[in-house]
């Protein structure tokens, strides 16, 4: 794990939840990277979502590290055909945090 990351994640447990305008940034992050197919609430019943059999995310069991592992690898079918593209490219580890965040808060 890298020692600016690591600094991160024990501020935030100190600092305890993340502050309304990251909660914010969180929101704007999947609205913009992951609404087209999971929906802005979460229920993956979008037109590309239903094409694609996207997650409902308010039903999801995934762990707070599965769910940042998808992020950021990307999610495949058995057959090996990519279903979500993967955002370690695109978005930073503080991003990909807030992602996290945003995910665990749409579940029921």
């Amino acid at each position: 794990m890298k020692s600016g990351r690591l600094i991160w994640l024990v501020l935030a447990g100190l600092l305890g939840s993340i502050t309304p305008a990251r909660a914010e940034d969180g929101a704007t992050l999947f609205a913009e990277n992951c609404a087209a197919c999971h929906g802005l609430d979460g229920h993956g019943q979008t037109p590309q979502g239903r094409k694609i059999h996207a997650k409902d995310l308010t039903r999801s069991q995934l762990t707070r590290g599965e769910i940042a592992r998808q992020i950021r690898e990307g999610s495949k079918v058995k057959t090996g055909k990519s279903v979500m593209q993967p955002f370690a490219d695109k978005l930073s580890a503080a991003q990909i945090d807030l992602l996290v965040a945003h995910v665990l808060r749409l579940r029921k």
